[in-house]
């Protein structure tokens, strides 16, 4: 998968498209996060078209995923690259959306030790409400969240940074095949801390809606984001989230 992102699609005969995956050094960071987990059960909350589902089961032994897909196309075409690699047994893929999914999850048994969150951006910080009201997360369980700086995740950088329950460490990171940077945040979740961040100020809601405008452009096929657009945007973001966030800390 990884050839096919770089050879394929980047190199001579490509097309100029690009080939989603968290690899790279984003796939460093995610395999050393889920050696961290303290149970091998791990919940990924997009699973595209199955990468990233299958690190989990390199990193820890043992490992169990279940990971959630809306697009029933890339969830088949999941489905076929977890048998091919021979994971069948340890990857279970879902069909739906991840705020319908998340509640019916109580009944797939014991709590999550990892998370990988790679959905759209804007509903991270409903996701994780959602894991926690119903009672989803380990103690200490590790939560990773892709795309946190590209295209940006200004409500839930907010949450997981002002949050007493969550320690959060920021990876800044290159994405994969593009030349463009991104973060990935890391945070190790504890219930036992007085939960609650302060309301965001209204800047960062106007920071959440640019974000928001360069997610819906890179889904368009009529006037996409180019290259260079997201390079810019990648460059003026860290900035515009320090100054909101009060400070955010990049390893």
């Amino acid at each position: 998968m990884e050839r096919f992102g770089t050879h394929v699609l980047q190199g001579e005969r490509g097309s100029g498209r690009w080939l989603k995956l968290a690899a790279g050094e984003k796939a460093e960071v995610l395999g050393a996060a889920m050696k961290k987990a303290p149970n091998p059960k791990i919940l990924e909350l997009g699973t595209y078209c199955g990468y990233s589902a299958l690190r989990p089961r390199e990193a820890l032994e043992n490992a169990s995923v279940i990971t959630v897909e809306n697009d029933p196309v890339h969830a088949v075409i999941a489905m076929c690259l977890v048998a091919l690699a021979g994971q069948s047994h340890g990857v279970k893929v879902l069909i739906g959306h991840s705020l319908s999914l998340l509640p019916r999850l109580v009944t797939a048994g014991g709590r999550f030790g990892g998370v990988f969150m790679d959905t759209r951006g804007s509903r991270y910080d409903q996701e994780v409400a959602l894991m926690i009201e119903h009672d989803l997360l380990a103690p200490h369980a590790v939560l990773v969240a892709d795309n946190v700086l590209k295209p940006g995740t200004p409500l839930f950088l907010w949450l997981v940074m002002r949050d007493a329950r969550f320690q959060t460490q920021i990876h800044a990171v290159n994405e994969f095949a593009m030349p463009a940077k991104d973060w990935i945040s890391v945070s190790i979740y504890d219930p036992r801390e007085d939960g609650g961040a302060p309301q965001a100020p209204p800047e960062l809601f106007r920071l959440h809606e640019a974000a928001e405008e360069m997610r819906t452009r890179a889904l368009s096929h009529v006037r996409s984001v180019t290259y260079a657009e997201w390079a810019r945007f990648a460059q003026e973001m860290p900035g515009a989230t320090r100054q909101r966030q009060g400070g955010v800390a990049c390893m």
